[in-house]
């Protein structure tokens, strides 16, 4: 589905069907643009939510340097967690400074989490984990959409049902690492 598309069921959610329309034929008046522009940040910052908090999106790449430090600048997409560190095949120990990341060794394999690109309105959406949908997303970019407007119960509706999606998609995943063990008082 395109953003354009996404953007405009999310009008229709919201109750603006005449924007919707001018969307679609792409003859938007002054004021639909606007929308249109606050709608396209807010998908992207529902988007960043999702991929930091809740879905993350990793990546594996290797990487060689001469003294050992590795900038963030060359990695193909900016990583916002490392999750390790490899060299040689094995886990190795690293650390970090805001802008390289180092370790004793020349040549590492690095996994991180980074953010997907920023959407436009030309481009097609699809997020990089397949459970995560459009309806989803469009329920969050509506719940914040309603709540820059200042219409805070419908804001709240479509919040409660974006946070539902998500618990229900989260409990659908295995869970990760060793649960705790429970301890008496």
């Amino acid at each position: 589905m395109q953003v354009r598309q996404l953007l405009c069921n999310v009008m229709r959610m919201v109750g603006r069907d005449d924007a919707a329309e001018l969307t679609e034929d792409e003859t938007p008046t002054e004021e639909v643009t606007r929308m249109c522009t606050a709608m396209l940040l807010l998908l992207n910052a529902v988007v960043d939510e999702i991929s930091r908090g809740y879905f993350p999106v990793t990546a594996k790449e290797s990487l060689t340097s001469s003294n050992g430090k590795y900038s963030f600048s060359a990695f193909n997409k900016t990583p916002n967690r490392i999750v390790a560190v490899y060299a040689e095949g094995e886990r190795v120990d690293w650390s970090y400074t805001p802008t390289y990341l180092e370790c004793n060794y020349n040549a590492v394999e690095v996994e991180y989490e980074y953010t997907p690109d920023k959407f436009t309105l030309e481009d097609e959406f699809s997020y990089p984990d397949a459970i995560v949908s459009e309806s989803l997303v469009a329920m969050g970019v509506a719940a914040e959409y309603l709540l820059v407007s200042g219409d805070i119960s419908s804001a709240g509706m479509w919040e409660d049902r974006y946070r539902a999606e998500l618990n229900r998609l989260i409990a659908l995943r295995p869970v990760r690492g060793r649960v705790r063990m429970r301890r008496w008082v």
